[in-house]
């Protein structure tokens, strides 16, 4: 049965479905195998691309509970290795093995989420039948659920290409859901990206606000891509309440508080669909200083240009290495016509009386409405 998929139409298989693809015919100790897969159940072991041919056994497999796994000239080191990369179930995911004769590395979503075993491969003859969602060892070794762009390179990808395959046209399409103010997944993570970066949306002090943030990371990938709540990215959010944050031009920050905000235009009715409430998500880190007056706090304001100031997140939640969910009741924030909102702002510190405060990084996602 074919479907809508990632890169074009998808391929559905039953536990009955078994496709072949004859002998490759070539030796190699480099491939890569990289695909998009949708597990409409928690398997056993099963196949992804892959051949079974006794000593010769090698592919790209899932381990029990869908564990990215492989199997490399049948060696018990490499079907026993456990990456810990698990693909959800009824839920696309980007999959990609790379091996070489001193390594393997696995990619699930992003190449982020990598992990390596370091062991080495020797030679392969691809003398046998390739099966796609299949292990054909047992009948139960059968894959339930989407295969799409199934790919098999005869040489290592490099990380820039293997993010290419994801973003560059494959990535498959999201459904715009009404309640979300922001994601963060549409902005690049890296140069080759092709869209938006982070900071054409958000200003931040680093681009001269006047205050002591920073949005995203100094060096590529610039957003969150492995620690998420949902979707594919998160935003780093760097904070410097010290009085020594310079901007990109040399210049002080001229407030000890760290802001960052986006404009919507047109304005938003923020009470759409019932929505009675705002929510975010933040994520700090033990290891930033975070000072009594370095509270997290949500400004909205409206066309009007009136505005209210909601605090979300004490000191403490600053250093807490775990995702919270922070919501604001719509209805605390008096004098501000939030069925016509034109900004948010997020900022750590105090705002009413700015004083000098701590350093650190917090990871931001998914403002979204909500009734609460």
């Amino acid at each position: 049965e074919w479907v809508d998929g990632v890169a074009d139409a998808a391929l559905v298989l039953s536990e009955d479905d078994l496709i072949t693809i004859a002998p490759l015919d070539v030796t190699t100790d480099t491939i890569t195998m990289t695909g998009w897969i949708k597990p409409a159940k928690v398997h056993g072991r099963t196949g992804i691309i892959f051949m079974r041919a006794g000593a010769l056994t090698t592919g790209i497999d899932l381990m029990p509970d869908n564990q990215l796994g492989y199997h490399w000239l049948d060696v018990a080191e490499s079907w026993q290795y456990e990456s810990g990369l698990v693909a959800t179930v009824d839920e696309w995911s980007f999959v990609a093995m790379v091996v070489t004769p001193e390594k393997a590395t696995f990619y699930l979503n992003s190449v982020d989420t990598a992990r390596e075993l370091t062991r080495v491969h020797e030679p392969v003859t691809f003398s046998g039948d390739l099966t796609l969602g299949s292990d054909t060892h047992q009948a139960p070794r059968r894959f339930a659920g989407a295969l799409d762009d199934l790919r098999f390179y005869n040489r290592a990808l490099t990380t820039n290409e293997l993010a290419g395959l994801i973003s560059a046209g494959t990535r498959p399409p999201q459904e715009v859901d009404p309640m979300v103010i922001e994601d963060f997944d549409s902005y690049n993570a890296y140069g080759g990206d092709g869209g938006q970066w982070v900071w054409d949306v958000w200003s931040d002090g680093f681009g001269g606000n006047g205050t002591g943030s920073t949005i995203g990371y100094e060096f590529e990938p610039v957003m969150s891509r492995d620690i998420v709540v949902g979707g594919g990215q998160a935003l780093p959010l760097l904070y410097n309440n010290t009085g020594t944050f310079a901007d990109l031009n040399g210049n002080l920050a001229s407030i000890r508080v760290s802001e960052i905000s986006r404009s919507l235009s047109p304005a938003q009715d923020l009470t759409r669909d019932g929505a009675t409430a705002l929510t975010l998500w933040v994520r700090g880190d033990p290891t930033n200083i975070a000072e009594p007056t370095d509270s997290l706090y949500v400004v909205v304001k409206d066309a009007a240009g009136s505005e209210a100031a909601a605090v979300v997140a004490s000191p403490a939640d600053l250093l807490k290495s775990y995702w919270q969910q922070k919501t604001i009741d719509l209805s605390s924030l008096a004098g501000v016509d939030v069925s016509r909102v034109t900004e948010i702002i997020i900022g750590i510190g105090n705002r009413t009386s700015p004083q000098t405060g701590g350093i650190g990084t917090l990871l931001i996602d998914d403002i979204v409405l909500s009734a609460k």
